[in-house]
């Protein structure tokens, strides 16, 4: 269950004592119930006593008449204290308030215990002198949830004897609901309808305190007919004592803006030439770059003809297709197709497919064919009709060239036909322009010294423009005028923001523009006004959780603000209108994207999107965010149990409150409830709902935890630099050092065990990192300066760590990235002969740099026999003056102890949680953990053994 280690406390017998048969099955389970031995028969006879003129009482006599009646046709009648029987009663009372019910606590010797709060409350059934049951709690909701405890203690029309005190251990209890999702989906004011009625009453009975609703664009509608349903939910709420928590706005969608306020990609300086028809015409036009995408080359019946590379059963079929004669079947595997392409460009792929889930993926790649990010088009279930599908890709500095993938879901069994593949550079394209004054086409000279206006030197002649993006949508077009500056076949540069999202299938998962002004003014703050003065609500929800495509458009980009600040401001500026107009509501949002221990800590999340680099977790970690704003933390399965520590304490320290949210995994939910119990700045919990969640688990264990975690130090941190995680101690023998594999590694007996491959090359008694010599390289031209190594024997299907100490001065990329101080090497099989598509490189900087540390770890093939330095030097194109010393090449051991999740041996998913320990004799021990007496604990980790324990 957990990742690290943690001792579980749990009540022992004495303190708690056991549940009776009947208690037990009450959901969520009572703190505290003492079975009395006995049982009383309900019949017509029996009253609800109640302060009848008090409706915030009467409400719960109100509710156990009605569910009494319907589940156990039992119609009592509801009175007043001054018409109570003598017998027969349910009383519901609060003795700060009622002097009746305060009189028989007294009597009883029944006592209220400050623990209990406002949602607590004290049920007690009585057989003598009197047969009488008594709900007493010091505010109207503990009276109503002392109501559903009693209810479910009914079997037949017979009640246990017990006596309960029970109190939540978690303030806020939330759920997530999908209400009104089809109104806001066909655009058409929502009603309030019964089985939504019903759903809430099911919440209130398991204590559910809380219910969030997307509100979508309903409240950006200037009209009662949208806000009505949520007006007459939020009272039905309200009388059940469960707080309405609307979501307006979320960051992650467009669903609910205009087409001109999405966040567009910008596209920057293409180059066009104006035409003698006058038309601008892209130096790169957007052509497909496939030959036969369409697989109809020749009628062959292997599909490797046609330059795809086939992996699995995979056929040409020309008895289905979508166009022509063929189409691509796989029954298993994938076809794959390597593109040449450029950097920094925008491309989309799309396709027709059918079958059991079609998947079409876009992966870029370096130029080592190493893959950088990717994305991918599919659906959960099988396609029974031709569906198009497609991405964007945007390329970065390092792509060389983009893959195609064309497969299915491997764990859904049947065919996939796959028919019209293109591939086309769409940067030129002039599709789906966002035309606004905030944003426009741009015509300048190819300087950048003029820039042409519309109506004197160009027009534009408008194309179509979709939220939904396709490669079929008529383009923009910019034709020349003749009286204007610009001349007959001139070169120009054209710059636009235009909407190319990369999914069919989500097309709607993309940021609004945050930096355009009419986002607030239209729609934000609007929505915040008809939000607050018809709901009144203590917290507003904005979601913003996975963004993708961040910080791409030239409204944001021009800007020069980071990811994180451009978040921040948005955040604030929301945050600070929402106190403007109710300065005790709360402005929340799912934490992920600022969080650094989930997205918001990922340097490059945003670039496959077409967004921005930066990490979008220094809104928290520099102070950027106000800090009353609450933050949702979700993790889902336990799986990520160290990171929901992590990110839990990280939210402490910054001094935000926060929820823990939970989805779906019993087990998760449990362990949200016990993380979150001793946390300071913890709300409670917020359970998700994406089409299933088990909420009575999740009520269960967040009213009542039953347990309590401590957690020991969870391995993050090692602040004193001592290769041991803080908290933790080392007992165990030091590490051998590691054998270097490389003979004359630091060039002291000159060229030993090397041979000079081109160029010109000598030993350096001036320049050296250690002892005294290195080896020299100067290339002032295209020819190397290199070296290569002997043959170097290793073992097959093991990890090695190649490095290098390297100085430089002026070294200058050349034609392609790797043209410069670079070390090429290569494994090779017993024959020596060399292992094809592995390249165990390691690249130093370009520039000017003192003596500079360059490692990377690779992992030997299963053929492999023998490792070489192929060339050691200022290599292929490359210019400038570069020394290298202390190579090494050594089998990689891992550390006896480690606090990266990376090191630990065959473990994955892990998120910087573990601890590796290798050998008998390596031990750690913790600092002392403070304990309670009388407590049962259970001391539980995961391990992930690599060989026996004995």
């Amino acid at each position: 269950m957990l990742c690290g280690i943690a001792l579980m406390l749990t009540w022992i017998t004495l303190i708690m004592p056991t549940f009776a048969y009947s208690a037990d099955l009450v959901v969520p389970k009572p703190q505290i119930a003492q079975d009395k031995g006995f049982e009383i028969s309900l019949d017509k006879d029996w009253v609800i006593v109640v302060s009848t003129t008090q409706q915030k009482y009467n409400f719960s006599a109100s509710w156990l008449k009605q569910k009494l009646n319907d589940s156990h046709s039992l119609n009592l009648s509801v009175v007043n204290f001054n018409d109570a029987p003598s017998s027969k009663r349910i009383i519901l009372g609060n003795p700060q308030e009622h002097d009746f019910v305060k009189s028989l606590v007294t009597e009883k010797s029944i006592i209220l215990p400050p623990s209990i709060g406002n949602e607590g409350y004290v049920l007690n059934i009585f057989n003598s002198p009197r047969q009488e049951i008594i709900i007493a709690a010091n505010a109207p909701n503990g009276i109503f949830y002392g109501v559903q405890t009693f209810l479910q203690l009914i079997n037949g029309k017979k009640v246990e004897g017990v006596s309960i005190i029970d109190y939540p251990d978690h303030h806020i209890r939330a759920v997530d609901v999908h209400y009104f999702r089809d109104s806001q989906i066909h655009g058409k004011p929502p009603g309030f309808t019964q089985e939504q009625k019903d759903s809430i009453d099911k919440l209130a009975g398991l204590k559910i305190n809380a219910i969030s609703l997307y509100t979508g664009k309903d409240f950006c509608e200037n009209s009662p007919d949208y806000t009505q349903a949520y007006q007459e939910m939020a009272e039905y709420c309200k009388e059940r004592f469960i707080d309405f928590i609307p979501g307006i706005g979320t960051l992650r969608s467009i669903a609910w803006v205009p087409f001109y306020l999405i966040e567009g990609w910008w596209v920057k300086d293409e180059v066009f030439r104006f035409g003698s028809d006058g038309l601008a015409v892209p130096q790169k036009p957007p052509m497909n770059l496939l030959k036969n995408g369409g697989f109809e080359e020749g009628h062959s019946t292997k599909a490797e003809s046609d330059k795809w590379k086939i992996i699995g059963r995979i056929a040409i079929d020309h008895t289905r297709a979508f166009q022509g004669f063929s189409s691509l079947r796989i029954d298993k595997g994938r076809a794959v197709l390597d593109v040449t392409v450029e950097p920094n460009s925008y491309y989309h792929l799309s396709a027709y497919a059918m079958g059991s889930p079609p998947v079409i993926s876009l992966a870029a790649l370096d130029t080592f064919g190493r893959t950088l990010y990717g994305q991918s088009d599919y659906t959960k279930d099988s396609v029974l009709k031709w569906r198009k599908f497609g991405v964007v890709l945007r390329t970065n500095s390092q792509t060389s060239k983009l893959r195609v993938i064309l497969t299915g879901k491997t764990k859904k069994n049947g065919a996939v036909w796959i028919d019209n593949v293109k591939l086309c550079r769409v940067s030129g394209a002039l599709q789906n322009v966002i035309r606004t004054s905030t944003t426009d086409i741009r015509v300048t000279s190819i300087d950048k010294t003029v820039t042409y206006r519309e109506g004197i030197d160009y027009k534009i002649l408008n194309g179509q423009t979709s939220k939904k993006y396709d490669d079929s949508l008529r383009p923009f077009r910019i034709v020349r005028l003749k009286k204007g500056n610009i001349a007959p076949g001139q070169r120009v540069l054209v710059s636009y923001d235009c909407v190319l999202y990369w999914s069919r299938t989500h097309w709607y998962n993309q940021p609004p523009c945050v930096s355009d002004k009419r986002l607030y003014t239209q729609y934000y703050c609007p929505a915040i006004d008809r939000v607050i003065e018809a709901l009144n609500p203590k917290i507003i929800n904005l979601s913003s959780d996975e963004i993708r495509g961040f910080n791409r458009d030239s409204r944001n980009k021009k800007r020069g603000l980071s990811n994180a600040r451009l978040f921040a401001e948005w955040l604030n500026k929301i945050n600070r209108y929402v106190k403007s107009k109710d300065p005790n509501c709360r402005v929340m949002i799912w934490d992920d994207m600022v969080s650094p221990y989930h997205n918001g800590g990922a340097e490059d999340g945003q670039l496959k999107y077409g967004g921005s680099s930066g990490r979008m977790a220094e809104a928290v970690e520099q102070d950027m965010i106000d800090k009353d704003i609450i933050m949702n933390i979700w993790w889902y399965s336990n799986r990520y149990l160290s990171a929901m520590v992590a990110a839990t304490s990280f939210f402490n320290a910054k001094g935000f409150n926060y929820f823990g949210a939970p989805w779906d995994d019993v087990e998760n939910i449990q362990s949200w409830s016990e993380l979150l119990l001793s946390q300071p700045q913890a709300l409670g919990g917020f359970a998700t709902n994406w089409g299933r969640n088990d909420f009575p688990a999740f009520a269960d264990h967040f009213w009542n935890v039953g347990s309590e975690t401590v957690y020991f130090s969870s391995f993050e941190k090692d602040q004193d630099n001592n290769g041991v995680p803080d908290g933790w101690y080392y007992a165990g023998d030091k590490q051998n050092a590691k054998e270097n594999l490389i003979q004359n590694s630091s060039f002291e007996n000159g060229l030993s065990n090397w041979k000079i491959r081109t160029g010109k090359v000598d030993i350096d008694s001036t320049v050296y990192h250690k002892g005294h010599k290195s080896v020299h390289f100067y290339s002032k031209s295209s020819k190397d300066s290199s070296i290569s190594s002997d043959f170097i024997p290793i073992k097959p299907d093991t990890d090695y760590v190649l490095s290098a100490w390297a100085k430089a001065n002026n070294i200058v990329i050349g034609t392609a990235g790797w043209h410069k101080l670079f070390m090429g090497a290569r494994f090779y099989d017993r024959n020596k002969t060399r292992i094809k598509n592995i390249y165990p490189d390691l690249g130093m900087d370009a520039g000017t740099y003192d003596w500079t540390l360059f490692k990377t770890t690779y992992h030997s093939p299963n053929n492999a026999a023998y490792f070489r330095i192929s060339r050691l030097g200022v290599i292929g194109t490359g210019t400038g003056e570069g020394w290298i010393d202390d190579i090494s090449f050594s089998k990689y051991e891992p550390p006896a102890y480690s606090i990266e999740g990376r090191d630990m041996q065959g473990a994955t998913g892990f998120f910087r949680c573990a601890v590796s320990i290798k050998g008998v004799s390596n031990i750690i021990h913790s600092d002392f953990i403070p304990v309670k007496p009388n407590r049962k604990y259970l001391l539980s980790a995961y391990i992930n053994p690599t060989t026996t324990f004995y």
